[in-house]
């Protein structure tokens, strides 16, 4: 792997309608302690921000049909990011809030530690002090984020090594994508693309670690479909088929299937419970309403 010098780290951002966000995104990238080369990937936007965008804060553009996704604009945008010479990569999520420093200790870490793959901490942008994640962990067989809920007072600041990585903040080398063949696009185009990535080059005996002092700031608002508390019929349906959703059941049951020998259904489980509960929770709230009537 390349040391210091040799490192030249070009930042991937898959995005389609970004929203003024990404002006903000590109402003702290310009506004970093070290400068590095921006990969915009424009899933066929309609909402005229990656032009604005990238007029006030100049970035490569690579444009899709609306059909990339995140796994697919990932692969396009690193593949255009080679062609830039770029050594390493750090995927970059649009709605993530960097500061100065943000992207100089993700690639020091990443160069200190000969070829892992590193994540930034990751907190939330409506509580400030609030812990996403830092990196994430299997326990019994069940994906868990380290530190979530959590205020973040330190406990955390530690270097270590790590199970999973989410892809907020994801720093890797252009020889580990070439090995793995990129992100699966064809089985996970949109949710599980980043965490199926980084278990795959952990299969093959690559690193994964967290470099806590690594901040980022995520949006969770602008974050994809949730199970609401109380959900429709129709809602339902719309969780488990929608490509927005996290819930959608044929890419969770294509993750399980892949990874079965480390995870458990027991966690497949988990994660869709929230539909069924929040349809027992819309059955009963309407028979309520029209008992009460």
């Amino acid at each position: 792997m390349p040391t210091g010098k040799d490192v030249r780290a070009v930042v991937v951002i898959p995005v389609f309608n970004p929203g003024k966000v990404l002006v903000e995104c590109l402003k702290a990238i310009r506004a970093s302690s070290i400068q590095v080369d921006v990969v915009v990937v424009d899933d066929g936007s309609s909402d005229g921000w990656v032009q604005q965008a990238v007029e006030q804060f100049p970035a490569v553009v690579v444009h899709g049909d609306g059909n990339l996704w995140w796994s697919g604009g990932m692969n396009k945008g690193v593949r255009r990011a080679e062609k830039l010479g770029a050594t390493h990569i750090i995927a970059l999520n649009h709605d993530c809030h960097i500061e100065s420093s943000t992207l100089e200790r993700l690639i020091d870490q990443g160069t200190k530690s000969a070829g892992a793959i590193v994540g930034s901490k990751v907190l939330d942008s409506s509580k400030p002090d609030q812990l996403v994640c830092v990196g994430g962990y299997i326990e019994n067989g069940m994906l868990r984020y380290r530190g979530s809920g959590e205020l973040d007072e330190g406990q955390h600041d530690r270097t270590v090594a790590t199970d999973w990585l989410p892809g907020y903040s994801l720093f890797f080398s252009v020889d580990v994508f070439n090995r793995l063949g990129g992100f699966d696009d064809r089985w996970f185009p949109q949710y599980f693309g980043d965490v199926d990535f980084v278990l795959r080059a952990a299969a093959i005996s690559e690193r994964i670690e967290v470099s806590p002092e690594s901040r980022v700031w995520n949006d969770r608002a602008s974050t994809g479909l949730a199970a609401a508390d109380v959900v429709s019929p129709r809602q339902a349906w719309r969780l488990l088929t929608s490509r927005r959703s996290p819930l959608r059941l044929d890419d969770n049951v294509r993750f399980y299937w892949r990874h079965r020998r480390r995870l458990v259904l027991r966690d497949l489980v988990t994660r869709l419970a929230p539909v069924p509960l929040g349809l027992k929770r819309h059955f009963s709230q309407t028979v309520l309403r029209r008992s009460a009537i």
